[in-house]
């Protein structure tokens, strides 16, 4: 009996490239949705803090790790569901097809657009710092934040209706209703969502390159402080590392999808399918990062985050041994 039974249950080949595929999706999506969970929210809780409330951008980051946080939260989550049961949450049903590809392209979308502003409203505080200052209040960044998720919500509003459940070649899967809807979403997709964000992403940061490099001659031939000058740097380089990090990301899954039959033609199918299925991890991998550039590349975040964290018997220790070498190095 028992022999019929282990007979019944389809065996496994551990050997095929579906497997090995689906093994990949789950270690790396479950490593990618710890760390973004932890880091997405940490990010949002330093930057709400009483360290960068008043900072200007600092809506906009909160904002950002959120939105990144529900892109890998949507997305993720339903691969990592695909390789360990082989279902798809979107094919339960024709409404959670709707939401499900709605949700992710607009969540998706206003993480680019996000980034963008930020990196303008970086560019502009270089190039215009005295006006940067009148323009940038908390009103015009709500306002602009709010602009953002508006414009991605209208922009992916019609996959609510152009998108639904059925059977194509062979396969239940989501799809577009007709060509009209196809065309629709990669103009979208491709032309609004991801290369027209990716060209100014990376115009803009040319820009903030050359101005603070002008910036930076100025103000060493006009003072002396050093701290003030690190700290600028410091979060000039954080949102350079973020930038960027987004254009390295996101271009890899751009190109497949753009030259998708040339590479398949190429190398073939399935070497094609191995690339499209690291290129997927390597394009969630964008929403985990920030917080740990954050880290590495700003001293202020850095700072702000262990103050915040750390438990309140190591920063009196901190402050006491501070206290204590200053007053040993100090001349009667």
């Amino acid at each position: 009996m028992s022999d019929n039974s282990s007979s019944s249950c389809p065996a496994i080949d551990y050997s095929s490239l579906t497997w090995k595929l689906n093994v990949v999706y789950m270690m790396g999506f479950s490593f990618l949705i710890f760390f973004g969970l932890v880091g997405n929210s940490l990010s949002m809780y330093v930057w709400r803090s009483r360290f960068f409330r008043e900072v200007p951008t600092s809506i906009a980051m909160t904002s950002l790790a959120a939105s990144d946080l529900l892109a890998l939260l949507i997305g993720g989550l339903r691969q990592l569901a695909i390789s360990i049961s082989g279902k798809d949450i979107r094919t339960s049903s024709s409404a959670m097809c709707k939401i499900n590809v709605f949700l992710l392209y607009w969540f998706l979308q206003s993480s680019a657009w996000l980034i963008v502003l930020i990196t303008w409203m970086r560019a502009l505080s270089l190039l215009y710092p005295l006006k940067a200052k009148l323009w940038m209040t908390k009103k015009a960044e709500r306002i602009a934040v709010g602009v953002v998720f508006l414009f991605s919500f209208c922009l992916n509003a019609f996959l609510l209706v152009g998108i639904t459940k059925g059977s194509f070649q062979g396969t239940v899967t989501c799809y577009a209703k007709s060509q009209k809807y196809l065309d629709s979403k990669k103009i979208i997709d491709e032309v609004i969502g991801s290369f027209l964000p990716f060209a100014l992403i990376f115009v803009g940061n040319i820009l903030i390159i050359i101005q603070y490099n002008r910036f930076s001659k100025q103000r060493s031939s006009l003072t002396n402080n050093t701290s003030e000058g690190d700290n600028f740097l410091s979060t000039t380089v954080m949102f350079i590392f973020i930038s960027f990090t987004f254009l390295i990301t996101t271009a890899p899954t751009l190109i497949l999808l753009r030259e998708s039959d040339n590479i398949k033609a190429a190398i073939g199918i399935e070497k094609e399918n191995i690339l499209w299925h690291s290129f997927q991890l390597v394009f969630y991998a964008n929403f985990v990062l920030n917080f740990y550039l954050y880290c590495l590349s700003g001293r202020s975040f850095r700072i702000a985050t262990f103050k915040l964290l750390a438990p309140m018997e190591i920063l009196q220790s901190i402050e006491k041994s501070k206290t204590k070498k200053s007053s040993t190095d100090t001349i009667p």
